[in-house]
């Protein structure tokens, strides 16, 4: 639901490099990125599907909160065919079905609130891995949205 930006598009897929650049169990997709338009996750997931040959359903990990907008999405029912979500409990009820509660401990933290505590000039260490914090206050990001 969010306009594209090619240059926050930039510096988020620079973050999940970032993020992720020591975890062999991760790989950065950029799809997304080099479509240069809105995204749509139900498109993402049909190219991840043909670029990787995948055989079984992708596990796509949510939050409630966003689980839960899920039918406003494009081609929602279709991506619900597509994958199996792991949903992570943000304090409400997970609505529809095709979805598996994420069996482990969860801190309630959304990117939303990560933005909003830049904002206000809060601290954010053990939000995110300290490349990203440090990538984020390099670039000034989120402090004028």
């Amino acid at each position: 639901h969010k306009d594209y930006d090619i240059n926050m598009s930039n510096h988020r897929y620079k973050m999940v490099e970032l993020a992720t650049e020591y975890n062999p169990n991760f790989i950065v997709s950029d799809i997304e990125f080099k479509e240069e338009r809105t995204s749509y996750t139900y498109l993402t997931i049909q190219e991840l599907y043909k670029k990787y040959n995948i055989d079984d359903k992708i596990n796509f990990i949510i939050g409630t909160d966003a689980f839960n907008q899920i039918d406003t999405w494009y081609e929602a029912e279709k991506l619900k065919q597509l994958v199996h979500f792991i949903v992570f409990d943000r304090n409400s009820k997970p609505n529809g079905e095709n979805y598996t509660f994420a069996p482990m401990e969860f801190e309630d933290v959304s990117s939303t609130d990560i933005r909003e505590r830049i904002k206000q000039d809060k601290d954010i260490t053990n939000l995110v891995p300290e490349v990203v914090k440090e990538y984020i206050e390099k670039y000034g990001l989120y402090k004028n949205e």
